[in-house]
């Protein structure tokens, strides 16, 4: 995969966060993920794994409304993307 195929990635999966869909972000989480919000906010702490992400970060904010940050996640390899401005 090339930097244009990462690109087109992002691109669609940015679009349907857009539009209100949040599945291809799921879908393009790699199973190593290791996702870190730094602080000693609620949204603080350490995720490893696809579904520790899914279960215990992503989906507690569908139940919970009025939480806003930028989360960085990253995975194994040195792939990085940035959520928010």
């Amino acid at each position: 995969m090339n930097a244009a195929d990462n690109k087109a990635i992002i691109q669609r999966v940015f679009d349907e966060l857009a539009a209100g869909n949040g599945r291809p972000f799921i879908d393009a989480l790699g199973e190593d993920i290791l996702w870190r919000i730094i602080g000693s906010t609620d949204w603080s702490g350490t995720w490893e794994g696809k579904a520790a992400v899914r279960e215990r970060l992503l989906e507690p904010p569908r139940r919970t409304a009025g939480r806003t940050g930028t989360p960085t996640a990253t995975s194994a390899g040195s792939r990085a993307a940035r959520c928010g401005s």
